[in-house]
């Protein structure tokens, strides 16, 4: 069964239908996000921060870092409004 990991957006073969990420990092990195946004308020500006400063360190993996930011900005913008209601 396909489907699609809340995560990362990737496409995925799932055994059960009741899984919702592609692999453990992206359940971990969600979850670290989502509680993060819950008790934090910081709607995941840490994790933003540190994917910035490892743009500056490896310029060559910018595109990649970028797309994690767009990512993570995504994931947390519906953590937020989920959390909210």
């Amino acid at each position: 069964m396909l489907k699609t990991c809340i995560y990362c957006d990737v496409t995925f073969d799932a055994i059960r239908s009741t899984k919702k990420f592609c692999s453990d990092g992206c359940k971990y990195d969600y979850h670290a996000l989502k509680n993060k946004i819950a008790h934090d308020g910081d709607g995941g500006i840490e994790m933003l921060r540190r994917l910035a400063g490892k743009a500056k360190k490896y310029p060559d993996k910018r595109p990649d870092i970028l797309q994690q930011v767009q990512r993570i900005e995504s994931v947390a913008s519906k953590l937020r409004v989920k959390l909210q209601a």
